[in-house]
């Protein structure tokens, strides 16, 4: 577990998770983090769908950068729309 590699008995008020303080660095890190969860999750063995996750990567990452910023948009901005839809 990822959350687990920097453990080391410790009480919870001594941890030290290497996030900064409140800021917008710390915002980074957390969407860093975020992003290499997702992608363990994603194209995990486990996952039935990796293999098709896979291809859509290579699929968007050979876009060019103005196209995949416009669909990084389009779905940040439809968010709540596909949301309702579960």
């Amino acid at each position: 577990m990822l959350h687990m590699d920097n453990y080391t008995g410790e009480p919870a008020g001594k941890w030290d998770c290497g996030l900064v303080a409140e800021s917008k660095e710390q915002s980074n890190q957390l969407r860093v983090l975020r992003f290499k969860l997702a992608t363990k999750i994603l194209l995990n063995e486990v996952n039935v769908h990796a293999a098709r996750m896979y291809e859509l990567a290579l699929e968007f990452d050979k876009l060019p950068p103005d196209e995949k910023m416009s669909i990084i948009i389009s779905a940040v901005r439809n968010r709540e729309e596909r949301d309702l839809k579960f």
